[in-house]
């Protein structure tokens, strides 16, 4: 008796390894997805800080900005924006140079925080 054909185990052993290699480059997309906004969200905190720092002028009373809620500049200032806009946080503008001096900024599920020369970023 000659059968064509494969048994159970050699089917269940097939089926097993392609479900293997699915989940390790499911996992491998989503670490690189998560990069990836990690990398947007740190981007749009420094295209934040930026704006604020180039419309930050002292004659012009309706643009200065000296320490505030995001809430708050965010309608000033967000036709500028390139990316997404904080959700939550605080800025603080050094009074003499009337540039940004420090910035805690929320993103969805994290935060950003320029300490004036440095951007960190963690999960909030």
């Amino acid at each position: 008796m000659n059968k064509k054909g494969f048994t159970l185990i050699e089917l269940i052993a097939a089926i097993m390894l392609l479900g293997i290699i699915l989940v390790m480059v499911s996992l491998n997309v989503v670490r690189h997805l998560e990069k990836n906004k990690r990398k947007i969200i740190l981007e749009s905190a420094k295209s934040y800080v930026t704006v604020i720092n180039d419309n930050n002028y002292i004659n012009d009373p309706d643009k200065v900005i000296s320490s505030s809620t995001v809430e708050s500049i965010n309608p000033k200032i967000k036709k500028q924006i390139a990316g997404d806009l904080p959700s939550s946080g605080s800025v603080t503008v050094n009074a003499t140079t009337k540039k940004v001096s420090s910035a805690t900024l929320v993103f969805d599920k994290y935060r950003v925080v320029f300490n004036g020369t440095k951007y960190t970023i963690s999960a909030n």
